[in-house]
Protein backbone atom coordinates (compact mmCIF):
# COMPACT_ATOMS: atom_id res chain seq x y z
CA UNK A 1 0.00 0.00 0.00
CA UNK A 2 1.56 3.39 -1.00
CA UNK A 3 0.66 5.33 2.09
CA UNK A 4 3.43 3.58 3.97
CA UNK A 5 5.48 2.69 1.32
CA UNK A 6 9.62 3.99 1.89
CA UNK A 7 10.29 4.91 -1.31
CA UNK A 8 7.23 7.18 -2.38
CA UNK A 9 7.06 10.38 -0.94
CA UNK A 10 5.06 12.33 0.08
CA UNK A 11 3.93 14.33 -2.86
CA UNK A 12 3.33 10.38 -4.30
CA UNK A 13 1.29 8.96 -1.57
CA UNK A 14 3.21 8.48 1.30
CA UNK A 15 0.98 9.21 4.10
CA UNK A 16 3.76 8.47 7.21
CA UNK A 17 7.09 9.42 8.23
CA UNK A 18 10.22 7.51 6.55
CA UNK A 19 11.01 6.18 9.48
CA UNK A 20 7.67 4.85 10.32
CA UNK A 21 7.37 3.80 5.95
CA UNK A 22 8.90 -0.01 4.88
CA UNK A 23 9.57 -0.58 2.01
CA UNK A 24 7.05 -2.02 -0.60
CA UNK A 25 4.18 -3.54 1.84
CA UNK A 26 1.40 -5.87 0.57
CA UNK A 27 -1.72 -5.65 1.06
CA UNK A 28 -2.28 -8.72 3.45
CA UNK A 29 0.61 -7.20 5.27
CA UNK A 30 -1.06 -4.21 6.14
CA UNK A 31 -4.82 -6.31 6.71
CA UNK A 32 -2.57 -8.55 9.26
CA UNK A 33 -1.42 -5.07 11.02
CA UNK A 34 -4.87 -3.91 10.84
CA UNK A 35 -6.52 -7.02 12.57
CA UNK A 36 -3.53 -6.72 15.32
CA UNK A 37 -5.18 -3.05 16.63
CA UNK A 38 -7.73 -3.63 18.66
CA UNK A 39 -10.81 -1.12 18.28
CA UNK A 40 -10.26 -1.66 14.30
CA UNK A 41 -12.79 -3.84 12.50
CA UNK A 42 -12.42 -4.64 8.74
CA UNK A 43 -15.43 -3.87 6.65
CA UNK A 44 -13.75 -5.02 2.89
CA UNK A 45 -10.76 -5.88 1.68
CA UNK A 46 -9.96 -6.10 -2.12
CA UNK A 47 -6.28 -6.55 -3.83
CA UNK A 48 -7.42 -5.98 -7.32
CA UNK A 49 -8.77 -2.49 -7.02
CA UNK A 50 -5.89 0.87 -8.38
CA UNK A 51 -5.86 4.35 -7.44
CA UNK A 52 -6.02 6.76 -10.22
CA UNK A 53 -3.07 8.50 -10.02
CA UNK A 54 -1.47 5.17 -10.41
CA UNK A 55 -3.28 3.30 -12.13
CA UNK A 56 -0.60 0.80 -13.27
CA UNK A 57 -0.17 -0.21 -9.59
CA UNK A 58 -2.45 -2.80 -8.03
CA UNK A 59 -2.33 -1.34 -4.53
CA UNK A 60 -5.73 -2.40 -3.70
CA UNK A 61 -7.76 -0.92 -0.27
CA UNK A 62 -8.90 -1.76 2.86
CA UNK A 63 -12.01 -0.38 3.95
CA UNK A 64 -12.11 -0.08 8.08
CA UNK A 65 -14.45 1.24 10.21
CA UNK A 66 -12.79 2.85 13.67
CA UNK A 67 -13.14 5.21 16.75
CA UNK A 68 -9.04 6.20 16.40
CA UNK A 69 -8.81 9.76 14.27
CA UNK A 70 -7.36 9.11 10.89
CA UNK A 71 -3.89 10.48 11.15
CA UNK A 72 -3.19 8.35 14.79
CA UNK A 73 -4.72 5.14 13.11
CA UNK A 74 -1.77 5.46 10.67
CA UNK A 75 0.78 5.81 12.89
CA UNK A 76 -0.59 2.74 14.83
CA UNK A 77 -0.75 0.76 11.28
CA UNK A 78 2.96 1.74 10.48
CA UNK A 79 3.88 0.58 13.70
CA UNK A 80 2.39 -2.83 13.65
CA UNK A 81 4.09 -3.05 9.83
CA UNK A 82 7.50 -2.30 10.97
CA UNK A 83 6.81 -4.03 14.27
CA UNK A 84 5.60 -7.81 11.59
CA UNK A 85 8.77 -7.33 9.01
CA UNK A 86 11.13 -7.63 11.86
CA UNK A 87 9.58 -10.51 13.14
CA UNK A 88 9.46 -11.46 9.71
CA UNK A 89 13.20 -11.02 8.76
CA UNK A 90 14.30 -12.61 12.20
CA UNK A 91 12.48 -15.85 11.38
CA UNK A 92 14.63 -16.13 8.37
Amino acid sequence: DSDFDLKRTRKRGRRVPKGLAIDAPSIEEVKQAIESISGVEILEVDSEKRYPASWWDRSGYIKIKSKLPKSKLLYEIANKLKELRSLKTRRK
